[in-house]
């Protein structure tokens, strides 16, 4: 899509917004226009966006889960039931959840990872208790939804069919929405439609690396190494590509809030916080039909 500016009473203004971060507020940010309209008829104008700098670093790899899972006794034991909160990298999560089993009397479960990036599962009491997972467990893990004795190879473990480094990070993409313009919506479902600006699918990146070594006890070693790169802020420009977004309406526009939030696999939708000091800024560009 082109728009010729060259053409009598056409025209393009630019609309700058930030915030900068204090560790507690989120990435959104507004211009009022109390002095009068900034559009007196909306259906008169293009809006693109031309510059954008989102921080990414307090987004989480995994919201918390409840429950994440349930010991389920097959006889006369306590039934377990364990949260994972949110988390920024596999070992942070995987710490916390072995820490909780610590806790319980389930002290001889511990989850790992393998050298194909599969979880492994090692536990001596599989014959008194099944273990449920959550659904997105469950997807990650690449089990079924409840395992137990059957399902042991050896050694009292359970391993997961497949690698599920690329699945643990949760994040599907960056979501702009927007309050105060009236945009051509997007649908979301046959009930449900957003002023959606526009989207950014989330880099998934990672390394893993497994270091074998003759006398490492299999059940407990720690030779594996998965690393997420920590997160990056989302830089874009319309130096490759231009994102239009038509204005419908004859209504005035005098405010307008730009919001970015997080949109997670399992559909759920995460506020930015931002870090302190990082700075979310958008420049907007409005070209006059």
């Amino acid at each position: 899509m082109s728009i010729d500016l060259g053409m009598k009473g056409r025209g393009v203004f630019y609309l700058n917004f930030n915030t900068i971060g204090t560790g507690i507020n989120k990435a959104s940010s507004t211009q009022e226009f109390n002095f009068g309209n900034l559009i007196e008829q909306s259906g008169s104008y293009i809006v693109a966006i031309e510059r954008m700098v989102l921080p990414m670093h307090r987004v989480p790899m995994i919201n918390s889960l409840t429950p994440a899972l349930i010991f389920v006794p097959t006889g006369v034991e306590i039934q377990f039931v364990i949260n994972t909160p949110q988390a920024f990298s596999w070992k942070e999560w995987v710490d916390n959840l072995n820490d909780q089993l610590e806790d319980t009397d389930i002290i001889d479960c511990k989850f790992l990872m393998d050298q194909s990036a599969r979880i492994r599962i090692v536990f001596d009491s599989f014959d008194d208790y099944n273990i449920q997972f959550n659904d997105t467990l469950k997807d990650i893990f690449d089990l079924n939804q409840v395992v137990g004795l059957a399902d042991v190879i050896s050694e009292d473990q359970i391993v997961g069919g497949s690698s599920m480094i690329d699945r643990f990070d949760q994040l599907h993409k960056i979501q702009l929405e927007t309050r105060g313009m009236n945009l051509q919506q997007e649908i979301i479902d046959t009930d449900r439609s957003l002023p959606i600006l526009t989207d950014f699918i989330a880099p998934n990146t990672f390394n893993h690396s497994y270091n074998e070594q003759l006398d490492a006890d299999i059940r407990s070693s720690e030779d594996i190494n998965v690393s997420y790169p920590v997160r990056q802020n989302i830089i874009y420009t319309a130096s490759e590509e231009r994102r239009y977004q038509m204005l419908r309406g004859n209504t005035p526009i005098q405010n307008i809030t730009i919001q970015a939030v997080a949109i997670f696999k399992d559909n759920t939708r995460n506020e930015i916080t931002l870090p302190p000091r990082s700075v979310f800024e958008i420049k907007l560009a409005f070209f006059k039909r």
